[in-house]
């Protein structure tokens, strides 16, 4: 086991034990989907974000820990694949996805978003470094 390693299995476990208030166990359910069907893709291949089955298992644990009953009144709508390059395709210097043929994976998906923001939420702002 790596020193990285090591240290992952160290912040789950701490996670796992003591969780903050609202901490959601986004990665317990990833896992748990993989485990159900480990031939499921649940991020992007040469890719490090969800594809659209990992985005819906995300939905889906947010909107279980606003409202329960939210989520059963969903839609989902299968989109098909997207064309995009993947940010690993990017750093290993591999083919652009834009001009050519789709990212494969699980198809994209419909996202649910509110149309308005309730002034409780607080203002999105873009993250500069």
């Amino acid at each position: 086991m790596t020193c990285t390693s090591k240290a992952q299995a160290a912040l789950w476990a701490a996670l796992a034990a003591h969780p903050p208030a609202g901490y959601q166990d986004l990665r317990g359910a990833l896992e748990a989907a993989k485990a159900k069907d480990p031939g499921t893709l649940l991020y992007r291949k040469l890719d490090t974000h969800w594809n659209g089955v990992g985005a819906l298992i995300y939905g889906r644990v947010l909107a279980n820990s606003l409202d329960p009953t939210l989520w059963p009144t969903v839609t989902v709508t299968p989109l098909g694949d997207s064309k995009s390059q993947t940010d690993l395709e990017a750093l290993l210097g591999q083919k652009d996805h834009r001009a050519g043929a789709a990212v494969l994976g699980a198809p994209a998906l419909v996202s649910c978003r509110p149309s308005i923001r309730p002034a409780s939420w607080p203002t999105p702002r873009p993250m500069h470094r």
